[in-house]
């Protein structure tokens, strides 16, 4: 499992997620974004540079407040704790960003926040994201983790116009340089009109 110490002092200087620079090719609208994970907050700055009028971004690491108290622009603004405990407004987003967030929830949790992504996104907005596999090294017993087949995965995108849906699963390292088996699913799509 992760040392979120670590990897805040490890990506702190890393460029935005590619996935997320993906998704800006399918903006129509730069109203409001929503970064769940934000973490070091890259790619919040990314989206404040590409120009959205808002940019919200939830994070729950200790370490989150004070990178965000540094970003000094009235466009931006964040909420601690777990997004679990975020309440999502009706069709407002333009673009909801999950990266490698998603699979931290308790399995309990997910369904809320999932039903809440959906519902804050305006008709025709980009979702993107990951969710982690089955066979993904995490997934154990004693996890409070979420995981999905890809059967399950995409039943789940099943309500969205599917952008991108790619499977990948590769013996890697994290972030902070532990080794691991990866399976996970990357996902881009649109809300329908």
């Amino acid at each position: 499992m992760p040392d979120w110490s670590a990897y805040y002092r490890k990506t702190h200087q890393t460029p935005a997620r590619p996935l997320l620079v993906e998704s800006l090719n399918f903006i129509s609208e730069k109203g409001s974004a929503l970064d769940i994970g934000a973490g070091t907050l890259n790619d919040v700055k990314r989206l404040l540079a590409e120009g959205f009028q808002e940019v919200v971004a939830i994070d729950s690491a200790k370490e989150f407040p004070a990178l965000a108290e540094q970003i000094k622009d009235p466009r931006f603004s964040y909420r601690f704790g777990g997004t679990e405990s975020y309440d999502f407004p009706t069709e407002h987003f333009d673009l909801v960003s999950s990266q490698f967030t998603l699979p931290f929830l308790r399995k309990e949790d997910f369904p809320k926040v999932w039903k809440g992504i959906r519902e804050s996104l305006k008709p025709g907005a980009i979702f993107c994201g990951q969710l982690f596999g089955d066979r993904d090294e995490w997934n154990t017993p004693e996890t409070k983790m979420t995981f999905f087949t890809k059967q399950e995965t995409e039943d789940l995108l099943g309500s969205y116009e599917v952008i991108k849906f790619e499977e990948i699963e590769k013996d890697g390292s994290t972030a902070v340089g532990t080794t691991k088996h990866w399976h996970f699913f990357n996902f881009l799509v649109k809300k329908k009109k």
